[in-house]
């Protein structure tokens, strides 16, 4: 079991990230960057990780970084925000609408082998990570952060790029078999489509709830 540090200020959010993780990983919470600098540097143990809750510390995000890099340099640094808090940092971000996947995240952050290379999907001015739920458009397009199911979405529409995927189609790749309604499908649809407005390609739909990755302007 990883042992992952969290900074956080207690009662802010109505569940906690440190209460979020518990039971996935071994969690120590810090309700102030005074007590994490003190007791941190007293452990006798380095975590894998350190998870500092952003929207608590907007202003210290940046130097708490640096601080971490020096003091706990083997330490991945997550930080979850309403939006990213600077354009130059090295933290992994994880938006906070998509806070109920961070233990998802954590677990592929941390458990990933050492030796397994991040591998990014390409097609046409689209670069994939799956692995870091993320979007890039090429060749100088800045990494977007995607939520889970919408990172699953267009990792099977790159996949399966030559044919519709079905709103059932849909369903057994990216939940699994669960029963999803075609409006939820269809908002998770224009969301990545949303993010897709700068690319060369777009999500086409069809009558019935079909859809496939197409360059823009090309006709089925």
């Amino acid at each position: 079991m990883g042992i992952v540090w969290v900074i956080e200020k207690p009662g802010r959010m109505e569940r906690s990230i440190s209460s979020l993780l518990q039971g996935d990983v071994a969690v120590r919470a810090f309700a102030s960057i005074k007590n994490f600098l003190k007791l941190g540097r007293l452990s006798s143990v380095s975590p894998r990780a350190i998870v500092i809750q952003g929207d608590d510390f907007v202003d210290d995000v940046e130097n708490l970084e640096k601080l971490i890099e020096i003091h706990w340099p083997e330490s991945k640094i997550v930080v979850v925000a309403s939006e990213p808090l600077s354009a130059a940092s090295q933290a992994y971000f994880v938006a906070k609408a998509s806070f109920l996947e961070l233990p998802f995240i954590m677990q592929r952050l941390l458990f990933r082998d050492p030796g397994e290379k991040i591998k990014f999907t390409v097609l046409g001015d689209l670069c994939l990570d799956f692995d870091g739920n993320r979007l890039r458009i090429l060749p100088e397009g800045d990494w977007m952060h995607l939520p889970h199911k919408e990172a699953q979405i267009l990792r099977h529409l790159i996949r399966f790029q030559n044919r519709f995927l079905s709103h059932e189609d849909l369903c057994n790749e990216v939940w699994k078999g669960v029963k999803v309604s075609p409006k939820s499908v269809s908002a998770h649809i224009s969301r990545v489509r949303d993010k897709l407005i700068a690319s060369h390609l777009t999500i086409e739909s069809i009558y019935g709830g079909g859809y496939r990755i197409v360059s823009q302007g090309v006709d089925p």
